[in-house]
């Protein structure tokens, strides 16, 4: 008599008489061991990972979902007409301040839409700040929430970091000087002003930014790391939902005659009733309704 050797079930030789008593007893270790798999958390590459980043991306799991309505820098800009990532209705490559792509509001400096990320910088004598707001902060009022970032510094020595404002100032977390991901996890108290994700680059700096990403739990599900330890992106948001939520905020008509001046008439619905303006992209002058955070 040989056992086998996973699970210990009686293998009878050749010269052994067959016995009911072992093919009932390989009978309840399988019932048993199939129990304990169905009914408990299976290893299958899982709990041996070294992170939760990692079991997602083995299970091809969906990720939770992003706050921010802009999230990802990787794809060139939505100028470019091609379905392509962040969401960037204003349509210019570089900016000096003011709200740049959609959702993200920068305090000075520069910030260039480049082919695969999104690339800001501060003078000398100034930090910078890149910022986008999350509507109703009120509904995560102790709520436990993560920020993070893949990104990198690439100049400079002052401290660039991420940081959530939960009303005001909480925590920070530093932007690598090779790209990686940054994270932070922190609890909100009982929110009344404001829920922000913000970028800050020191003086004289410039740092790199592919994505960006403020969710509900403890851990990060933005971007995990692959065999070789390079960080990959989570699948990103669908360009169309992607619009839709970005347009909430912001809208670009053609002439003035087809911009609604209630939010309930613009499609989709804006936050409030929106500001009208324009904005000129290439030779093209277009009219605008604004409801940004």
């Amino acid at each position: 008599m040989t056992n086998t050797t996973n699970y210990g079930l009686r293998k009878p030789e050749k010269q052994d008489p067959v016995d009911i008593a072992d093919l009932n007893y390989n009978a309840d270790a399988i019932d048993a061991a199939m129990h304990e798999n169905r009914t408990t958390r299976a290893d299958l590459k899982l709990s041996n990972l070294d992170t939760a980043q990692e079991a997602l991306a083995n299970l091809g799991a969906e990720v939770r979902r992003n706050l921010l309505c802009n999230g990802c820098f990787t794809g060139g800009g939505s100028q470019k007409g091609e379905g392509a990532l962040p969401i960037n209705q204003r349509g210019a490559v570089l900016y000096t301040g003011g709200y740049t792509m959609d959702g993200w509001k920068l305090s000075g400096g520069t910030l260039a839409i480049k082919e695969d990320c999104v690339e800001v910088e501060a003078p000398a004598e100034a930090l910078v700040t890149l910022e986008c707001a999350v509507e109703a902060p009120a509904q995560y009022s102790g709520r436990t929430l993560t920020l993070s970032a893949l990104a990198e510094r690439v100049s400079g020595t002052e401290y660039c970091y991420i940081t959530n404002i939960f009303d005001t100032y909480k925590k920070d977390a530093a932007i690598p000087d090779e790209k990686g991901v940054c994270a932070l996890t922190d609890t909100a108290g009982t929110l009344t002003a404001a829920l922000k994700f913000v970028f800050v680059c020191g003086k004289g700096c410039k740092i790199r930014l592919y994505a960006a990403k403020l969710e509900e739990g403890e851990v990060q599900t933005l971007s995990w790391r692959d065999a070789s330890g390079r960080p990959q992106l989570f699948a990103g948001p669908e360009y169309g939902k992607a619009l839709a939520a970005c347009q909430r905020y912001f809208q670009l008509y053609s002439s003035a005659d087809q911009r609604p001046e209630r939010a309930v008439d613009c499609r989709p619905v804006m936050r409030i009733d929106p500001t009208p303006g324009t904005v000129r992209i290439g030779e093209v002058t277009y009219y605008t309704n604004s409801a940004e955070l």
